[in-house]
């Protein structure tokens, strides 16, 4: 073994600890801010937005005696907080009608958030949260209990709000007061919370059979809320 003589000007080139990426491919897409390469290979995941129904119950406003505001205000919100509005009705106050519609959104259309606004009085014909209560899995209270408390930072009358919420299948059910101004002091409460729950409850359908707990029917989830 011979020793190869270094000049004594020489210096050794620095080498990153990191390999180079490589190029990436003609026509691929550029990588996403904070991406990965399996983010290029394979495409980001883009979250589509959860689908909600606005239901605007009143006798008055069914006959064309008056305007409908709460429904779009609440809608207006709900567009605010990054759902897609994909179902918009108005009836009167029929508790068959009522539940019939929840029903058709929650199971056919599979929307993730149905809210109600309207009916939830004390007069003879508020039956919204019947309705509601018919199609109802399981109550979520704290939802009602919130929005309710959030109505009497402006009026005590808001404790005779008889609105519910709860959940059918894997939609998550909100009844609001009439009023515009109750509606949107109703919807405000609780909206920094929907989306978490819409995303737990559409968890539940992303599961996989084999992993202890299959694609759940809506015959299964009667049964009771989940542990």
């Amino acid at each position: 073994f011979f020793p190869i003589p270094v000049p004594r000007n020489y210096h050794m080139p620095h080498r990153p600890h990191n390999r180079r990426r490589p190029a990436r491919r003609r026509g691929a897409a550029p990588l996403p801010a904070g991406g990965c390469r399996a983010h290029r290979e394979h495409g980001e995941k883009v979250a589509m937005p959860l689908r909600a129904g606005v239901l605007t119950v009143s006798d008055a406003g069914s006959r064309g005696e008056r305007e409908d505001t709460a429904g779009p205000a609440v809608a207006s919100a709900l567009a605010g907080a990054g759902f897609e509005v994909a179902e918009r009705a108005l009836l009167p106050d029929e508790e068959a009608e009522i539940a019939a519609l929840i029903e058709r959104w929650c199971d056919r259309e599979e929307l993730a958030l149905v809210v109600t606004t309207g009916g939830t009085g004390l007069a003879p014909r508020d039956r919204t949260p019947e309705a509601t209560a018919a199609v109802l899995d399981y109550p979520v209270p704290g939802l009602a209990e919130a929005m309710r408390a959030a109505g009497r930072a402006s009026t005590p009358f808001a404790s005779l709000s008889r609105g519910l919420a709860g959940v059918r299948g894997r939609t998550l059910l909100l009844n609001l007061p009439g009023s515009e101004r109750g509606a949107r002091e109703s919807i405000e409460a609780v909206l920094g919370v929907l989306r978490h729950a819409c995303q737990q409850l559409a968890a539940r359908r992303a599961r996989t059979p084999g992993d202890g707990d299959s694609d759940t029917t809506h015959a299964e989830l009667a049964a009771g809320p989940p542990e």
